[in-house]
């Protein structure tokens, strides 16, 4: 019988004029000894939260503010707004659907997907041994533009839904 797990998060690449959230960028124009800021609020007038390396890639976007100057950044724990000056979108493999590496987490009991299309799977749960999958390349449904299919080897597989993360628990 075929496992199948619900997945409501992944990550999603799209151009800034047409977000569809969330989107992957790259850290860009930053000096090597230098970081980028992640703020409270959409200003460099607000408070400091966090930061990214000069060389970071693959960060997730979740929003982007009224005047489509800041992007607000998911990095762990903490979210905070960053300078789009500073972000490029995330290159996009067109061979495949969303982008290459995506992750999923939920809670009830705690578990995390972390996928590499074409490659590999790793499932863990919260005090459970972790389980190396195969994973496939992600598969359009056939009628919903917001579902994909993950076959992660013959007793396996997820259904992932197009939409922003939530960890169920709070509101980040």
């Amino acid at each position: 019988m075929r496992a199948l797990v619900t997945v409501l998060c992944l990550l999603a690449g799209a151009a800034l004029a047409d977000p569809m959230f969330p989107v992957l960028y790259d850290v860009s124009g930053v000096a090597a000894d230098d970081r980028l800021n992640l703020r409270a609020d959409p200003s460099a007038d607000a408070a400091r939260v966090g930061d990214l390396a000069p060389d970071a890639v693959g960060v997730e976007a979740v929003a982007i503010d009224d005047t489509g100057r800041w992007l607000l950044i998911g990095q762990g724990e903490i979210s905070g707004w960053a300078a789009v000056r500073y972000l490029r979108p995330h290159p996009i493999d067109p061979s495949l659907h969303l982008t290459r590496r995506l992750s999923c987490g939920g809670t009830e009991p705690f578990w995390n997907l972390a996928v590499t299309q074409g490659e590999t799977a790793r499932l863990s749960q919260y005090g459970g041994a972790e389980a190396a999958l195969p994973a496939a390349p992600l598969r359009p449904s056939a009628n919903r533009t917001d579902r994909f299919f993950l076959n992660l080897g013959p007793r396996h597989s997820a259904i992932l839904s197009a939409q922003s993360c939530s960890d169920g628990m709070s509101d980040r």
